[in-house]
């Protein structure tokens, strides 16, 4: 019974993995100060300020991943904890995971919603332990520093 219970327990805790593990979609290209800003440091000098402060932004990256486990969990840190008036946290710095249906469509999953600069959530519990291809798209109008995906002990994540 003990055992049993040991088991249980393990496969009940999260292991947390860099997403800097996994492919990043969206950039144009590499040569860049740190991963998830979208202009090369070469541009740095040479663009107004707003602009490259905007170009820090992560809009329209994604990471992708496939993993069976029975829940996904992330953990981010923001850039800017930005804040705006006509639109909420989660659409200025949360993360929105999208599952692959197989059928040639992504499904909306849930938000991870943050709520400070550093941020900790569990997006979806509750599967059946089945491999699945996840995208993950990052801030729209804020950057991250840090990133990593949890997934349960006992399960696998790996490359798309």
């Amino acid at each position: 019974m003990l055992c049993l219970f040991g088991i249980q327990l393990q496969a009940q805790q999260l292991t947390y993995y860099d997403a800097s593990c996994f492919p990043l979609l969206g950039k144009a290209t590499q040569d860049t100060g740190a991963r998830y800003e979208r202009l090369p440091d070469s541009l740095k000098n040479i663009s107004r300020p707003p602009l490259w402060n905007l170009s820090r932004n992560s809009a329209g990256m994604a990471i992708r991943f496939r993993s069976n486990s029975t829940r996904i969990a992330l953990k981010w840190e923001n850039l800017f904890n930005n804040h705006m008036n006509h639109m909420t946290d989660v659409g200025i710095k949360g993360l929105d995971l999208y599952c692959w249906e197989g059928n040639g469509q992504w499904r909306f999953v849930n938000s991870a919603r943050p709520n400070e600069k550093t941020n900790q959530a569990t997006v979806i519990a509750n599967m059946q332990p089945k491999e699945r291809e996840y995208m993950l798209y990052l801030p729209l109008y804020d950057g991250l520093v840090s990133l990593s995906i949890g997934v349960d002990s006992l399960s696998s994540i790996d490359q798309p």
